[in-house]
């Protein structure tokens, strides 16, 4: 761990407003433990990290990287960060208009039309997966 991290904690410490026994409070150790991060010594459990990021309401990867823990912060921002999101957005086709009426009106049906409905559904499917699955020649019944 560098200076970099207690050089942190001691400005979101003076941000926090109060004093340093409250965010002590705040990040949930003792004032004797906040005292030991601002002169640098040990290096902060990466849970600890994370609340003094919530209390002091700054980015987790800021405190986690500060504390020399890069691959954490790394790690959170895939599953939480930018890159999530744009996975978020090409996760699942959006749906157009048209399929987002007959959903908004699949969710006015009460639980026994939206049954009955799958069930047509599903079976319509399974007569499509049936029908490709036969010999050409049958599929083209009656023309030669």
């Amino acid at each position: 761990m560098t200076n970099d991290f207690a050089d942190l904690i001691a400005d979101l410490a003076r941000r926090h407003g109060g004093t340093k026994q409250a965010f002590a409070r705040a990040i949930g150790v003792s004032a004797s433990a906040l005292s030991r991060l601002l002169a640098g010594h040990g290096a902060p459990p990466t849970e600890l990290c994370l609340r003094i990021a919530k209390a002091a309401q700054v980015s987790a990867s800021r405190v986690l990287r500060a504390a020399g823990r890069g691959s954490v912060a790394d790690l959170l921002e895939d599953l939480y960060g930018e890159p999530a999101m744009r996975r978020q957005q090409f996760a699942a086709p959006r749906l157009t208009p048209y399929e987002q009426t007959l959903l908004d009106e699949w969710r006015t049906l009460d639980v026994p039309e939206q049954r009955a409905m799958a069930l047509l559904i599903n079976r319509t499917a399974a007569a499509r997966t049936a029908v490709k699955a036969l010999p050409f020649q049958r599929q083209r019944k009656g023309v030669r």
